[in-house]
């Protein structure tokens, strides 16, 4: 039989052979009680982190936000085909934040096109420069920071006309008209009708 070393399974006091009590802390010793294969407990732990990280990961792909999150997006996504194969027609029933998400995709992809079309622009025009100096970098124009300031400003004044034409339509609505729709059906409606803007940017 292959002796190995005892321990203290309380304290971890090597223990001699055959002794029935730790002479540390007076804890009993479990009969069999030697000390674990190393290599054998290497691997449990890494065992262990792999299982504990797989179980954080689960819980993350679990929790309610991204849950709501993947929930709204698929909901969005039936939504917006609905709205690009009949639009105009009311969709029941209808989260209140779809239109908002629309418009908003509007508006980015908007300025997205106009600072792809601005960096384009940017290029040719530094094509141009170069070929008039012959290549030298000294002339180049460098307009990033330009680019992204213009967008941001293009994005927020897309936002602003969006906000302001769709209230003064809402207002003229309730006043012709005096039924009771609410403002987020109202824009959810009026993004239903927009979403083409959206296949063609």
């Amino acid at each position: 039989m292959n002796k190995q070393a005892l321990f203290c399974s309380q304290c971890g006091n090597q223990l001699k052979a055959g002794a029935k009590f730790c002479p540390k802390c007076g804890a009993v010793v479990a009969p069999n009680q030697e000390i674990p294969d190393q290599g054998q407990s290497v691997a449990e732990s890494e065992n262990t982190v792999e299982r504990s990280s797989d179980d954080t990961v689960n819980k993350i792909l679990t929790t309610d936000t991204v849950q709501h999150v993947k929930k709204f997006s698929g909901s969005y996504f039936s939504w917006f085909k609905m709205t690009i194969r009949h639009p105009g027609h009311p969709i029941e029933p209808t989260n209140r934040y779809f239109g908002l998400t629309s418009i908003g995709l509007e508006a980015f992809l908007l300025v997205l096109s106009i600072a792809l079309i601005l960096r384009k622009a940017q290029n040719v025009a530094n094509d141009f420069t170069s070929s008039l100096t012959g290549g030298s970098s000294e002339a180049a124009i460098h307009a990033g920071s330009f680019i992204l300031k213009t967008s941001m400003l293009v994005f927020f004044m897309v936002l602003g006309i969006y906000a302001i034409y769709v209230s003064i339509a809402y207002a003229f609505r309730r006043v012709v008209n005096t039924g009771s729709m609410q403002f987020s059906d109202f824009i959810n409606q009026f993004a239903a009708i927009t979403n083409l803007i959206l296949i063609f940017t």
